[in-house]
């Protein structure tokens, strides 16, 4: 709102550094130091942080325009949480996601839980949108996301919606291409089986 009000946008990463009281030079130049919000949740994980704002971006309180840039605005629903009106809740996670030297190892192990052809099918899908939009991949839909497609394989809309990270915003712009991956994959396992 407070960067919105000096007729300014800035992307998902910039609000965080905002938030977290960065100084960068950017955010000098930009002059969001000077505003009201620079640092307001400086005593919170930049993990968290990330985590509140793909929360906000998925439950569309929070749009994000990949035409300029992957800029946020607030979505007019957001007008009730300014105004007080309404609160957000949300789970954060407990810790800083900082990943020690053994949990570095481990994250380039698959997960015995999820088919790994069908999740390297869908990071590729992921993948390929982020770099048509020129977003990080985090921001089309986190691994936990894309897990959360694998164990469940949906097949339409409304099933998309169950999958956990998906809201009707990003099943709208990105659901039709990964339901799309998941039924030539199944199309593709069955034909072998």
């Amino acid at each position: 709102y407070r960067v919105r009000e000096r007729g300014k946008r800035c992307g998902a990463r910039m609000l965080c550094d905002i938030l977290q009281g960065k100084k960068t030079k950017s955010i000098r130049e930009a002059e969001y130091d000077k505003l009201s919000t620079y640092g307001l949740l400086g005593d919170v994980s930049r993990t968290q942080l990330e985590h509140m704002v793909n929360i906000l971006i998925s439950r569309e309180y929070l749009l994000m325009d990949t035409s300029q840039y992957a800029t946020l605005s607030l979505a007019p629903k957001s007008r009730d949480v300014l105004l007080g009106k309404e609160t957000i809740q949300m789970a954060l996670p407990q810790k800083d996601l900082k990943q020690t030297q053994r949990e570095r190892m481990l994250a380039g192990m698959p997960d015995y839980g999820v088919d790994e052809t069908l999740f390297q099918k869908l990071r590729r899908t992921r993948e390929k949108l982020a770099t048509r939009e020129y977003v990080p991949a985090y921001i089309i839909f986190s691994d936990a996301t894309l897990r959360d497609m694998c164990n469940k394989r949906p097949a339409n809309a409304e099933q998309m919606l169950a999958i956990s990270g998906v809201g009707k915003y990003k099943m709208d712009k990105y659901g039709e291409a990964f339901l799309k991956a998941i039924a030539e994959y199944t199309a593709e396992h069955k034909a072998d089986a």
